[in-house]
Parts: structure tokens; C-alpha cells; sequence
């Protein structure tokens, strides 16, 4: 009679009291190490979340008004008009724009607020006479756009 190669059962009850191997054990290790390595390559390669940048609001200021007799005050900053110090007239905010030709000249504005942002809406480039707000503030001299004299124009100088 012809024997036949023996085989053993992997599922066989000799094999579960063996207990695992090193064979095994190893196998596992490393499985394991993959997870963890590919885990950790996903998690690394993941956009980080935006950040949003702090944003001042006008009243977290300290800026320039101006009355309509003239006054010139510091107070804190407001999408409403004030009243000045010395008269009780009504004073608008006060930004510094620059000209490239004629230099720095004061403007005063109102403000709106919107979706918690302030937003000028009018511009007062002489005493008096107020112009809507367009895309920039033009120079009363030689009608050249001008720019605000620093990043935050309403900021005291």
C-alpha cells in the first residue's frame, strides 16, 4: 500500500495548542506596521484646515473724527457718525489717502456695515460735499485715483 504524503490541517487541534509561531508572530508585526505606517501617510498628506485671519472691527480702533466746524478729535471708531468733543456738531471719520501727484490728503467717510464688515459708502473730499462711494477716491486737484497712506486707513497715524 502506498502511503500518501502526510499534510497537516492547519485547523487541526495539534496546531491551536502550538500556539501562533514566530513565523506568525512576525507576520503580524509587520502587518500591523504597514497599517500604521499607511495610516500615518494619509494623515500627513491631508490638506491642513484653513486659517482665518483675525479680523479688527472699526469700533476695535482708535481713529481720527472730524466735526463740520473744523475739530479734530480721537475716539474710537463707529459706523455711525459722532458728536464732537468741543462743539456737539457732527463728525464723520477722517482716512488719509495719497495722491501720486499732490501727496497725502485727509478725506472724511461714512461707513455701512455689512455681513459684520464695514464698507465706505461716501466720501468727502471737500468740506461739505459728499460723492458715493465708487471704486476709489479721486483727487480733487487733478482727478488721479488716490490710495489710502497705509493698510489700515483708519488706524491712527
Amino acid at each position: 500500500m502506498m502511503s500518501s504524503p502526510t499534510t497537516s490541517d492547519p485547523f487541526d487541534n495539534e496546531s491551536f495548542e502550538r500556539g501562533i509561531t514566530p513565523t506568525q508572530w512576525y507576520s503580524l508585526i509587520a502587518a500591523l506596521a504597514v497599517s500604521v505606517a499607511l495610516v500615518l501617510i494619509w494623515w500627513a498628506s491631508q490638506a491642513a484646515p484653513p486659517t482665518v485671519a483675525v479680523q479688527r472691527q472699526i469700533h476695535d480702533l482708535e481713529s481720527r473724527w472730524r466735526c463740520t466746524n473744523g475739530h479734530v478729535f480721537q475716539a474710537a471708531g463707529s459706523v455711525l457718525p459722532r458728536k464732537c468733543k468741543t462743539c456737539t456738531a457732527t463728525a464723520d471719520l477722517e482716512v488719509s489717502y495719497t495722491c501720486t501727484v499732490h501727496g497725502v490728503r485727509d478725506v472724511l467717510v461714512r461707513l455701512e456695515q455689512e455681513d459684520f464688515r464695514e464698507r465706505i459708502t461716501h466720501v468727502s473730499v471737500h468740506p461739505g460735499i459728499w460723492q458715493q462711494m465708487t471704486k476709489s477716491v479721486h483727487c480733487p486737484k487733478c482727478g488721479r485715483a488716490m490710495t489710502p497712506s497705509s493698510l489700515n486707513p483708519f488706524e491712527d497715524r
